[in-house]
């Protein structure tokens, strides 16, 4: 359910019974999820047709696992599983290390899975019989020679499931995984609302005592629309009030703005901007919030699959005048 379904007073519940929860390991070698804390010398990456372990030492605790099952006999794994290539690839190039895509056997057939793997060249990680004996509940997921696609997060709660013995039920299975991945995205403001409504409510528990400054939700201006124009950076103090409006923009003199654009610019960021407040000793403060915004190089593909996850692609289309095609004579 949305955060913003929840009442103020069941937020800071729910943030007193989850206080304890053990954080993202920021190497995956300190992985506390109930899943990705087997994963550490268990899975391997295909490389140069062979199976290689896979390196942690460099990637963070994952978010979100996608199980992917198969069986190399049977021709909708074949088929079905190469259709999540451009998925995942869409996915760690906006998520990065927060998702993670892994194959796993539809029987325990380690040969036959190491087989399917190496001759697909799947760029996600490969479970070994050593996993599966580890995190059996996930095996117990696999029915014989189907190909399915399971969601879990890292203490192993099922999200999402489908199959992929079909192209139709496996862009439904990816259409719901693509939502469910925009909700994590945090530049998507589809969840800026209920990011705000629950932090919000838990804020004064949080900081009783002292002071904190205003935090921002969500971003309102887009890179690629500010590069457009002719924007490199903006550098602004914000005045937010104590009931989480913008009062006041003052753009500094780092900024690289054109000068026409400067009241546009405090104008959308009053109108959009999402903060929590700031506190002081349990209470709703004014607060300044510093907003530092270097805009980026242009990369198209980043910016489509981001586009993409917040679903700003997706747009209604009215068409006012229409053409009416003849019956064509087809022998």
């Amino acid at each position: 359910m949305l955060r913003r379904g929840l009442s103020e007073e069941s937020c800071r519940r729910f943030f007193e019974e989850t206080r304890d929860r053990s954080e993202l390991g920021p190497p995956f070698a300190e992985a506390t999820g109930s899943i990705s804390r087997f994963f550490d010398g268990r899975v391997s990456r295909v490389r140069d047709a062979k199976l290689v372990p896979a390196d942690f030492s460099q990637q963070a605790e994952l978010e979100l696992l996608v199980i992917l099952y198969g069986h190399p006999h049977n021709g909708n794994s074949w088929r079905g599983l190469k259709n999540f290539e451009s998925i995942y690839h869409r996915l760690k190039r906006v998520l990065g290390d927060r998702v993670e895509l892994i194959f796993f056997g539809a029987v325990n057939d380690p040969q036959a899975q190491m087989h399917l793997a190496t001759k697909m060249y799947m760029p996600w990680l490969i479970a070994d019989a050593e996993l599966g004996r580890r995190a059996r509940f996930l095996a117990d997921y696999a029915r014989s020679k189907e190909t399915q696609a399971m969601v879990f997060s890292r203490d192993g709660a099922p999200m999402l499931s489908g199959n992929a013995e079909d192209l139709a039920s496996t862009l439904k299975f990816i259409d719901e995984l693509g939502g469910l991945a925009g909700l994590m995205y945090p530049a998507n403001p589809k969840s800026w609302k209920d990011r705000q409504h629950y932090f919000g409510a838990i804020r004064g528990m949080r900081f009783t005592e002292g002071t904190t400054e205003p935090e921002m939700i969500g971003n309102p201006l887009n890179a690629a629309t500010l590069r457009e124009y002719g924007v490199g950076r903006i550098v602004a103090d914000l005045t937010i009030s104590e009931s989480g409006e913008v009062e006041n923009v003052s753009l500094l003199p780092e900024s690289i703005v054109p000068e026409n654009l400067s009241a546009a610019l405090a104008t959308a960021i009053k109108r959009s901007g999402v903060f929590l407040l700031a506190f002081s000793k349990g209470e709703a403060a004014r607060g300044i919030f510093r907003y530092d915004l270097s805009v980026p190089p242009e990369d198209i593909v980043a910016e489509a699959d981001a586009a993409w996850l917040s679903g700003e692609t997706m747009h209604e289309v009215i068409l006012n005048d229409w053409f009416r095609l003849r019956p064509i004579h087809v022998p």
